[in-house]
């Protein structure tokens, strides 16, 4: 076992219900929750690391994800197609997670022109 890789999904961490009841769920109000009842949340989220290693584009990420977002929701119509609830589990792992089936399928319309 000696110099034996070793890792972590972040995505499994953020879903493990251990930490996060129901983890599948949608439920924003969990973290009000958790934190009311003395146990926040924050500590286990983890896509940045924390500490004196935390990933120094943190704040670039976040405002590039942002931009990205307003984006796509002001310029196209986005509508979940032939997906149910089964087909978006993900249910194995390479360095991320993937859904068993096959994954999401989005149809896009474009509803606006932007003008730079």
């Amino acid at each position: 076992m000696l110099q034996t890789p070793m890792s972590t999904s972040i995505y499994f961490v953020h879903r493990n219900p251990a930490i996060y009841p129901d983890p599948q769920k949608f439920d924003p109000e969990r973290w009000i929750k958790a934190t009311e009842t003395g146990n926040p949340l924050h500590r286990y989220l983890v896509p940045f690391t924390k500490g004196s290693r935390i990933c120094l584009g943190m704040n670039l990420a976040f405002l590039e994800m942002y931009l990205a977002i307003a984006y796509h929701i002001r310029r196209f119509d986005l509508e979940i197609c032939d997906t149910d609830p089964e087909s978006l589990r993900v249910t194995r792992e390479k360095v991320l997670g993937f859904p068993e089936h096959g994954g999401l399928q989005i149809k896009a319309r474009v509803k606006a022109v932007l003008k730079d």
